[in-house]
């Protein structure tokens, strides 16, 4: 394990980082990330979806699957809302954004080490303004042998279904559900949301140049009535 510092203010912060960890830049209001070579390392959908989730300053949120952090930091940072509550189930990200927040100094963030089944025991049901997520994309059986950040990426821990049926159960009547999600799953998406009272608001199609849509954003708002409004974003940056 080893020690860096690093300051903004002319202070200096001391933080424990652990073999093959290393503070990242997150380019908003002096926050940094712990990332790792060795696990799950976010990437331009998490960034977006921060930005697509647009926030109240008295919003109860929480985020579904929370990673390694980054998606309530950033969101946190742009739209400052009362609180947001992150559950991951895997260890060492949990531990990792749990170890972010305490070098931030952010206080109206928390994590938790759990299975999302369990939001339950953390806040009650119908409480919740808003619900963030970045599920896993893929369905375990179309794993590669060579898979890399298994859980992260495919439905080994949980699955569509279920993301979709805990925050349903979390939100108030016309609360909101931000997703990425991709693209290739929409069929799937809009018939399970349409069996949790999740109606579809709005949809950002996200397209590398020269390339077809690879993974949207979408809001949905619990028992609202019909009508979605559809957008695009043409990316710079590879989304593979």
């Amino acid at each position: 394990m080893k020690k860096i510092e690093q300051s903004s203010t002319g202070k200096k912060i001391k933080m424990k980082l652990n073999s093959g960890e290393r503070l990242e830049d997150l380019q908003r209001n002096n926050l940094f990330i712990i990332q790792s070579e060795d696990n799950y390392r976010f990437s331009i959908d998490s960034v977006l979806l921060s930005d697509f989730a647009r926030l109240k300053s008295a919003d109860k949120v929480v985020e579904l699957c929370s990673g390694s952090g980054v998606v309530s930091i950033l969101a946190n940072a742009k739209y400052k809302p009362l609180s947001i509550l992150g559950i991951e189930i895997d260890d060492t990200l949990y531990d990792m954004s749990k170890r972010t927040l305490e070098y931030n100094k952010i206080n109206n963030i928390s994590f938790v080490n759990d299975d999302i089944k369990n939001a339950l025991k953390y806040v009650k049901q119908g409480q919740i303004d808003a619900v963030i997520s970045n599920p896993p994309y893929y369905k375990l059986k179309d794993k590669g042998e060579n898979a890399k950040d298994l859980v992260a990426k495919y439905e080994v821990k949980t699955t569509l279904n279920e993301v979709l049926s805990i925050a349903s159960q979390l939100l108030k009547n016309k609360g909101r559900l931000y997703l990425s999600y991709p693209v290739q799953r929409i069929q799937e998406l809009m018939r399970l949301t349409s069996q949790f009272n999740l109606v579809c608001k709005e949809i950002e199609f996200n397209f590398n140049l020269k390339k077809d849509a690879k993974f949207m954003l979408v809001k949905f708002v619990k028992n609202a009535k019909e009508g979605v409004k559809v957008t695009s974003n043409f990316l710079h940056e590879s989304t593979e």
